[in-house]
């Protein structure tokens, strides 16, 4: 199910889809399997990967929290991650 992509991860020459039961790894860049997955509601916030914003838990100034794992929000992307997570 696509709501249950937590987070895409580059690595090289290879993506790992990462869901709340498994990990799926496969040999394309970061841009073309967001593409393919197509689920158009994944958010970039840094060159190394893409979140589901619907599965965030926490965020802090430069980092977003997704259960344990801290991902890093890039300078590029950080405009877009605050658009997307307005507060009061």
């Amino acid at each position: 199910m696509l709501k249950d992509i937590l987070w895409l991860e580059a690595d090289g020459a290879y993506c790992t889809i990462h869901t709340k039961e498994n990990k799926y790894m496969y040999s394309i860049n970061l841009t073309r399997l967001s593409n393919r997955i197509g689920y158009r509601k994944l958010l970039r916030v840094h060159n190394k990967y893409i979140v589901n914003p619907y599965n965030v838990d926490k965020i802090e100034i430069g980092k977003i929290h997704i259960g344990n794992k801290e991902i890093s929000i890039g300078k590029k992307y950080s405009g877009k991650v605050k658009e997307q997570f307005k507060t009061i």
